[in-house]
């Protein structure tokens, strides 16, 4: 049997080196925890995932936590929350929440593998009529109102990684952000790779997009006339081919 301690109100549980103990069961769902490891395996619902994801093809009604979306009910599923403690946060960074997939074994090039560290899925199974917004994953920053903020500061951060001993293969991409989709139903509105919101609140954006913070212009823009009187001139691949967008200074 595992060592349960009672600590000012706190459930203390340790189970043995290299046992598991788990809350909760199969059919209702419940975590593993193993000593040294933390949370090794979880089941959400009444599904066969590992943490809940929905294969849709056999899912139905409350076979997932049920979520209300009135104010001050249940939002979420699975609420993290952190803060700073009240220290001020030194050099680094942090994250309420962290997913790391990690890829040991080579992978064939026959293999249509997708991986990724975290997934957000939004599946609409009935007609949805709203002003809102539906999306698979949703970020924002904000700030009380009265802060002076002297950072880069978004919503969403995406960047990739190459090691100086890395190779991206010929033919492929590599970036921060990809946009695609699966469209097969009928376009009464507008199918577009990126949608600029107009923002709430009394201010528009300053422009619709910002190449580097330096003359280097994060490699996008190259100071040199396409034609006529532009003066810089837009790098970008069309079908596999470096094409230019003349723009101007001025």
């Amino acid at each position: 049997m595992p060592e349960i301690d009672i600590l000012d109100g706190i459930w203390t549980v340790a189970p043995p080196a290299g046992k598991i103990l788990r809350i909760g069961d199969t059919t209702n769902g419940y975590f593993d925890f193993m000593n040294g490891r933390g949370i090794t395996k979880q089941k959400i619902g009444n599904t066969a995932d590992v943490l809940y994801g929905g294969d849709m093809s056999g899912d139905s009604v409350r076979m997932g936590i049920v979520l209300v979306s009135g104010d001050g009910v249940n939002h979420f599923a699975q609420a993290v929350y952190a803060d700073d403690g009240g220290t001020k946060l030194a050099a680094g960074w942090v994250s309420a929440i962290f997913g790391s997939m990690v890829i040991y074994t080579a992978v064939t090039p026959s293999v249509n593998l997708s991986a990724f560290g975290i997934s957000g899925q939004l599946h609409v199974g009935a007609n949805v009529a709203s002003i809102g917004i539906l999306a698979g994953v949703f970020g924002v920053a904000e700030c009380d109102g009265s802060e002076v903020i002297n950072a880069n500061y978004f919503g969403g951060n995406f960047g990739v990684t190459l090691g100086a001993s890395a190779e991206i293969g010929a033919g492929y991409y590599m970036g921060g952000v990809m946009v695609g989709g699966n469209l097969q139903g009928t376009h009464t509105g507008k199918a577009v790779g990126m949608f600029i919101q107009n923002p709430t609140g009394a201010k528009q954006f300053d422009a619709a997009f910002a190449f580097g913070q330096d003359s280097k212009m994060a490699g996008c823009v190259a100071v040199a006339a396409v034609g006529g009187s532009n003066t810089h001139k837009l790098l970008v691949y069309v079908g596999g081919t470096l094409m230019y967008i003349p723009i101007y200074t001025a």
